[in-house]
């Protein structure tokens, strides 16, 4: 049976965009777990708080707050599910893509995140969309 040898370039160019898939997933994890931390925080419920751009628009329930966390999970997982599982059956690949974006269009729908009727109408037909695409 014929193997293929990778140079010692090829195998450069491969530990290098490991590290730096790796290094994304670190730093994404870790804004994941600032903004989960932030959001339980008092500090965003004053107006003048320095992050109040990031909750504005949102409803003042906890679950609302999440709707950045969980967007960044969402994304994070897309990601990796994609570079990981490049060799696994695209069926499966698609199924576990789809199932995040039902959880996603649930939360949505049952949370409501948005202040306005109108943008939560928008992200719930973007996210629907973006599912069937």
């Amino acid at each position: 049976m014929y193997q293929k040898e990778f140079s010692t370039t090829a195998k450069l160019a491969s530990f290098v965009i490991s590290s730096i898939i790796f290094s994304s997933l670190l730093v994404g994890l870790g804004g994941i777990i600032y903004l989960y931390t932030l959001s339980n925080s008092k500090e965003y419920s004053s107006e003048k708080s320095q992050f109040g751009e990031l909750f504005e628009g949102l409803r003042p329930a906890k679950m609302a707050h999440l709707f950045h966390v969980l967007f960044l999970v969402r994304r994070v997982l897309s990601a990796t599910w994609i570079v990981f599982t490049e060799k696994m059956l695209i069926e499966i690949r698609v199924a576990v893509f789809v199932m995040i974006q039902v959880l996603q269009l649930i939360y949505l729908a049952v949370v409501r995140p948005f202040e306005s009727l109108k943008d939560n109408i928008i992200e719930i037909v973007n996210d629907f969309v973006y599912c069937i695409i």
